[in-house]
């Protein structure tokens, strides 16, 4: 737990001594029960107790109205306290890595002098004068507001009405002379108003609004507005903890791509080549400074784009095997040197591709087992000598097979049979266990997993899903895994292990309209503190790509507009 920053604001007079304080942190996994509130007088340095103020599991700064004596000089402190077995207060707590230990930083301290009471003439004529906007500019998909600041206000307020769908009303503080609206969309109009504030967060005055100011955004930004429907495809991948990278296959066939680095940035049409409707991609970064992305064109070759810093190289053909126009694609990179290709052939035979270093080695088919064309085939890796593909077979099973160094026969993972073409998600959350999940002829989602051999399938029961569902899954530490999948009602349903399997449970969605979620979904971990999931929904007029994020609680659902 490190404490980062404590702020405290006067908020009344010196006759009844109020103050507002906020509380702001970041944290490890731990976090604290409560924090204790402090005041030591400047005159004799002495702590005397204020308050206690709950957590609860927030991240969230805290806000609290505290009373002191007035007028008062000295400094307010927070100290951080966790509940004991005997629910009493203590100062000790186990750290990220489990060693006990005490906080980091026992307490921080802001010095704070309560004043007479202000002048209520001088108040008003701070606060009398509304800021005018002097400028609106649109951008490639940005809206700038400017205003000028008449009476010379820390803070300004900024709202808008006709926010983009899904956005939440918006009014917040700035110190800076203009505003920024991310994220509208062509043709839509936005109206806005501007307010200073004489004290900012904790004003006591607050000037009248300026006029409405209203923009259109013109049909022509420059960038690229998705289509995106109920099949388009998703693939998500992260390479490294502050980047994040999605990409699409709508009903266009055209690919496109948004890109996160704290914020979400623009979609963007990635190559000039088309695919299929709805083709699957497959996505892959061998190391932070790669991404390599992989499809089937219409002439049936499998085309690669690849980006080592911008811009995105142009879509290039791998020669030597023709494959049915967009069908799956799997790709993994076992160590930063390595890339492999798995694609089911028009004869229902795997064949398989690898890189080292240019040029792409020739195709080759893995005989002994036939799938139909089209099946999803999965891959992974669980450590730098070791591959494992998983299909769906012509007789419902799935069917594996595994490299180290060389490539083995086919085994049947048997006692259950699947519809052709059902997904199989895997995961590999440490070097000797390896994870499969797929749903059944009867709706329910089944698994199977190796820690030296396969254990059999096993169930888990309270939600079936369509078939041929697709499941995204991921692994945050060693000890965690977790699946998503896209519920018949419409809801994301997601299921956990940290030993034993949680039980189903939905994303809630507190967006009044519940948006109605597709079955393709995406998810991943940049660090052991995140999770992100993305899929399609249906907005008023348009579907668009929704995301969900976790940072020890989740969050709400937003498009990616």
């Amino acid at each position: 737990m490190y404490l980062t920053s404590l702020r405290a604001q006067q908020i009344g007079n010196a006759t009844n001594g109020r103050c507002l304080v906020l509380v702001e942190w970041t944290y490890g996994n731990q976090i604290p029960d409560v924090l204790e509130l402090y005041y030591a007088p400047a005159t004799t340095g002495t702590w005397h107790p204020i308050d206690q103020l709950p957590v609860n599991g927030s991240n969230d700064p805290i806000r609290k109205e505290i009373t002191l004596p007035a007028p008062s000089v000295g400094t307010i402190y927070a100290a951080p306290r966790k509940l004991d077995s005997q629910r009493t207060l203590k100062d000790r707590q186990p750290d990220d890595e489990g060693i006990d230990r005490y906080w980091e930083s026992f307490a921080l301290g802001f010095r704070i002098a309560l004043e007479g009471a202000p002048n209520p003439e001088e108040n008003q004529r701070k606060c009398r004068v509304a800021p005018k906007i002097t400028d609106i500019r649109p951008d490639v998909g940005v809206i700038k507001v400017f205003w000028n600041n008449p009476e010379g206000y820390n803070n300004f307020k900024v709202e808008w009405w006709n926010p983009p769908a899904g956005a939440q009303p918006f009014q917040a503080s700035t110190k800076d002379k203009h505003f920024v609206l991310e994220r509208a969309l062509k043709g839509r109009t936005y109206a806005f108003r501007v307010a200073g504030l004489h004290e900012g967060l904790f004003d006591d005055c607050q000037s009248p609004w300026s006029e409405v100011r209203e923009i259109t955004m013109p049909d022509n930004l420059g960038y690229d507005t998705p289509v995106f429907d109920a099949k388009t495809t998703l693939t998500a991948l992260s390479r490294d903890d502050d980047f994040m990278d999605i990409f699409t296959v709508g009903a266009d066939g055209r690919v496109r791509s948004a890109w996160w680095d704290g914020d979400w940035h623009m979609w963007f049409t990635l190559g000039s080549t088309v695919f299929p409707a709805h083709s699957h991609l497959a996505a892959l970064s061998r190391d932070t400074d790669f991404m390599d992305l992989f499809g089937v064109g219409f002439d049936g070759r499998v085309w690669t784009a690849w980006w080592n810093g911008n811009p995105w190289r142009d879509w290039t053909p791998l020669d030597g095997a023709l494959f049915d126009p967009g069908v799956p694609v799997a790709a993994l990179s076992r160590d930063t040197d390595f890339m492999d290709l798995f694609v089911v052939g028009r004869d229902q035979t795997l064949h398989s591709s690898w890189w080292n270093g240019n040029p792409w080695r020739p195709w080759f088919a893995m005989p002994g087992a036939t799938f139909p064309s089209g099946t999803p085939v999965t891959a992974l890796s669980r450590h730098s000598d070791h591959m494992e593909v998983f299909l769906v077979g012509q007789d419902g099973q799935v069917h594996g097979n595994w490299f180290d160094g060389q490539w083995h026969d086919w085994y049947i993972l048997g006692g259950e049979t699947f519809p052709l073409l059902t997904p199989i998600a895997a995961i590999s959350h440490d070097t000797d266990h390896m994870e499969i999940f797929a749903v059944g002829e009867d709706g329910v989602v089944r698994g199977n997993f190796w820690n030296g051999n396969w254990q059999g399938w096993f169930r888990l029961d309270g939600q079936d899903f369509e078939h041929r569902t697709p499941i995204a899954v991921l692994s945050r530490d060693p000890g965690h895994q977790e699946i998503f999948l896209v519920g018949r009602d419409g809801k994301v349903y997601h299921n956990w292990w940290t030993g034993n399997w949680s039980g189903w449970s939905h994303l809630i969605s507190h967006i009044q309209d519940h948006p109605l979620f597709h079955p393709p979904i995406a998810a991943l971990s940049r660090s052991t503190r995140s999770m992100d999931v993305f899929t399609i929904a249906q907005t008023p007029g348009q579907e668009f790509v929704w995301s969900d994020w976790w940072w020890l609680s989740w969050r709400n659902w937003f498009p990616l507009l």
